[in-house]
């Protein structure tokens, strides 16, 4: 299940990053609050058992002199390669965002 991170799971959403041996800062929560300039969205995703499986950071850019703006994740999604479903999860929070 994804979950978009408020407050109340930033502690839980930072551990994870900073464990997972695929952890970027650019998909950190601080990275987040750089670029607030920019609109964001922190996902998690959690197991059956509520354990957070993967994390990703999503920014939204406007493109210059246009109406125009893109969604990006700096470095991509952050879960186990061998967990498709997490990461299938993640992607699909990410396309219902984008829409």
């Amino acid at each position: 299940m994804v979950i978009r991170a408020c407050e109340n799971d930033f502690e839980r959403y930072s551990e994870f990053l900073e464990k997972h041996k695929n952890g970027h800062f650019m998909q950190s929560l601080e990275w987040r609050w750089f670029k607030s300039d920019q609109k964001s969205f922190a996902l998690m995703c959690e197991d059956d058992e509520g354990e957070v499986c993967g994390v990703m950071l999503l920014l939204v850019q406007k493109v210059r002199r246009t109406k125009k703006v893109f969604l990006y994740s700096p470095r991509g999604p952050v879960c186990s390669r061998e967990d498709t479903k997490a990461l299938s999860e993640l992607l699909a929070e990410a396309e219902k965002i984008a829409r």
